[in-house]
């Protein structure tokens, strides 16, 4: 964070069958407004990294994700 502006870095798993573009893409505006509006700083950027795809048919079940590193860009 520098000057009141935010980088995110997000980790994520998606559901088999979902649309990853637009998931992510409405992932980036969810965050996005959420993060400026309770903060207000201002993102700058959303980066949104699709880890897998979650393809069990117990849909309602968690899906755990290991606290890992992502390479930075």
């Amino acid at each position: 964070m520098k000057d009141n502006l935010v980088n995110i870095d997000m980790a994520v798993v998606m559901r088999y069958g979902c649309k990853i573009h637009e998931a992510a893409r409405d992932m980036q505006k969810r965050v996005r407004d959420a993060v400026e509006d309770m903060t207000g700083l201002e993102v700058l950027n959303v980066n949104v990294s699709v880890l897998g795809i979650n393809i069990s048919k117990e849909t309602d079940k968690e899906v755990e994700l290991l606290d890992e590193e992502l390479p930075k860009a």
